[in-house]
């Protein structure tokens, strides 16, 4: 069976099409047990949670969480994708 006999699958079909034209920012955000809040300058706050990390290796990055963004795609699967918008600092001198 060659590649042009498979069917493309629709999830992948609807992504291929682009994403709706208007997103929604969020604040903050929670999934799969963690939540994710956005650094709003003008509130003080005793502690800092806006803060993120990924890991590469033996590298840790560390940023400040700026926006948090939700990008839909129109379809019958309703795919989400959420944006984090940051700017990471280099741990490497």
């Amino acid at each position: 069976m060659s590649s042009r006999d498979q069917s493309i699958p629709t999830w992948l079909m609807e992504f291929v099409n682009g994403p709706l034209y208007v997103v929604e920012a969020y604040p903050i955000y929670c999934t799969r047990g963690y939540a994710f809040k956005i650094l709003q300058p003008k509130k003080t706050r005793p502690a800092c949670d806006y803060g993120v990390s990924a890991q590469s290796s033996d590298l840790v990055y560390y940023d400040i969480l700026y926006k948090i963004l939700e990008v839909r795609y129109p379809g019958m699967i309703n795919l989400r994708c959420i944006v984090f918008s940051c700017d990471w600092y280099d741990p490497i001198i």
